[in-house]
Formats: structure tokens, sequence, C-alpha cells
């Protein structure tokens, strides 16, 4: 009996290799990657294109699904809304950046994000002497943030670069069930749950459910491409890309002559 038991796993096992292995090449075959490693790294121009590149950016976050939520001019900072990477259930999203990264989409539940940033050309951040206590990039739109300079009066070579985020999304405390999904089940976070727990007891327990897992340079480099040729063509950005009606968010644009 057991013999028979241990020989039906097995071969469910081959099953769901096979299953998983057709459809890797079937993807490596059909679904081709959309974003690649041509595009550049570094964009510099000057501070009399700033404008224009600074809505190219924005145009081209919306066009590839993620609009802008914060557009920071005076310290240059674009932080967009996130968008989840299509998988092989979406055969219409051809926005990946290979086989991999859809598989990985398929199996998880993850998105991205963009950030792009405008800094004048060889601005460095000071190194942490390790001696101070370590409190993060300043907020875009504060005061710490407005000190380092103010591009919408800087004279001279600027960068732009693209940051993009792949975050994945999981439940806290989930124990899958080895044999079957009916025996997925969770446990219950006795500290986080506690009634009598103090909102402001300085803990550092991530509020999210969403952990940044990788950079997408693939995508970095497909973003500053478009953002290129639309500079090229002179034109707004309208790559025929799927923008979702559902994913548009009002921007909030901050400025040094709003404050």
């Amino acid at each position: 009996m057991l013999t028979a038991l241990a020989l039906l796993r097995d071969r469910a096992v081959a099953a769901r290799t096979v299953v998983a292995r057709a459809a890797c090449v079937l993807a490596a075959t059909l679904l081709p990657a959309c974003n690649s490693m041509n595009g550049p790294e570094v964009i510099h121009l000057t501070s009399q294109q700033y404008e224009t590149v600074f809505v190219a950016c924005l145009d081209q976050a919306r066009d590839a699904g993620m609009p802008a939520v914060l557009a920071d001019r005076s310290i240059g900072i674009i932080e967009t809304n996130p968008r989840h990477i299509g998988s092989f259930v979406e055969p219409w999203r051809v926005d990946s950046s290979g086989v991999q990264q859809t598989v990985d989409a398929t199996v998880q539940f993850e998105r991205r994000r963009v950030r792009f940033e405008f800094v004048p050309a060889g601005f460095t951040l000071p190194v942490p002497s390790g001696a101070q206590p370590l409190t993060g990039p300043d907020v875009p739109g504060s005061l710490a943030a407005e000190k380092r300079f103010d591009l919408e009066h800087y004279d001279g070579a600027i960068e732009l670069r693209a940051w993009v985020f792949v975050e994945r999304g999981f439940t806290p405390g989930l124990k899958p069930g080895r044999w079957s999904l009916s025996l997925t089940s969770t446990w219950t976070d006795t500290v986080t749950n506690n009634p009598h727990r103090e909102s402001n007891d300085m803990s550092t327990r991530s509020p999210t459910q969403w952990t940044p897992i990788a950079r997408d340079e693939p995508m970095e480099r497909t973003l500053l491409a478009r953002v290129q040729a639309q500079l090229e063509r002179g034109t707004p950005a309208d790559d025929g890309l799927d923008t979702p009606a559902n994913e548009v968010a009002p921007v909030v644009s901050v400025s040094a002559s709003a404050r």
C-alpha cells in the first residue's frame, strides 16, 4: 500500500515538472520580453531641457501603466503608482523583462514601481560614517531635501536616472500545505494583534505586505530609451501600451514657487 502511494506521488511530481517545463518553453517562444538592456543607463541634459524631459518622464510612466503620484520639480523626483507584473494568464501583457519574470509573477504576486531622479552632474551623496544613526533618504518636498539643490533655478548639466523596484506581496503567517492547497493555513501574530500593545512602541515592524526583492534594470533602460525617443520626436508619448483606466491617479506636483 505504501509503495503504491509513493509511486503515485512520484508520478504526480514528475507530471507537474513536465507541465512547468513545457510552459516555460512555450512562453519563451510565444511571449518574448519587451524590455531590454539596449537603453541608456543615464540621460545627460542641460538645465534648459529640464522641464521638457521632466514632462516626458511623466508621459512615459503613465503610458507604462504607472502614473505619477508625486512630482517634485525642485529636487527632481518623480514617484509612480505600482502596477502588477504580467503573468502567463495575461498573454496580452508583453511588458515583462524575460520569461523568468513572467514565471515569478505567475506563481507569486509581484508588482513594479518607478522612481525618476534628476541630479546635477557629478552630484554624490555623503558616505555614512557609521558613527551617527541612519535616518534614511529625505522626504521629497521637505526642508532637508530642498537643502541639497533646487533644479528649478539651477544652471548647468543634469543627469537623469530611472529606478524600477520589484515588490512581492506576502501574507503574514502563511503556512502552505505540502500536499494540497486546502491544507494551507495562517497563524495569528499575537504581537501585532494584541489590543493592549501601544501604537507608539517604537517598533520597526513594516506596516505593508509588500517586500522589495529586486531592481528591474531592463525596465529602467527601456523607460529611459522611450523618454529619449519622445524628446527626439518632440511629441507627447503614445506607444500604444495597455494602460488600465482604473490605475490613473492624481499627481501631487511640488515646486518651489508653490511653497
